[in-house]
């Protein structure tokens, strides 16, 4: 949102309901981490082209319970109907921490 849409810090913390010094060390922690990264090309994959087209509607974050990841992965889980799988390899991620993150925002959903 910060770099395509040109948002400040402040109006993006407003359309996600987070606390704009959040947002500011979460594109700062990212940016870092992009910087250091090694990146390696990848092959072309039909599945990773149609993923990449998946738009996350920022009412998902609304949930304040929930971390952003978790709300993403129960998003693109329930809404969307992506296997572990394919949401691990859209966010670059291994399947097996996209459970453990499902299954803990499932846990917390379930005692509100």
């Amino acid at each position: 949102m910060k770099n395509e849409k040109n948002l400040n810090f402040s109006e993006i913390g407003i359309l996600l309901s987070r606390d704009q010094r959040n947002i500011w060390t979460v594109y700062n922690r990212a940016n870092k981490k992009l910087a250091s990264a090694q990146l390696q090309p990848v092959e072309p994959n039909t599945k990773l082209s149609i993923l990449e087209y998946i738009q996350i509607p920022t009412e998902i974050f609304r949930f304040y319970s929930l971390a952003v990841l978790e709300s993403i992965v129960v998003y693109l889980k329930n809404e969307r109907y992506l296997s572990f799988s394919d949401i691990a390899m859209l966010l670059g991620r291994d399947q097996r921490n996209i459970w453990t993150v499902y299954s803990r925002a499932r846990a917390k959903l379930d005692k509100m």
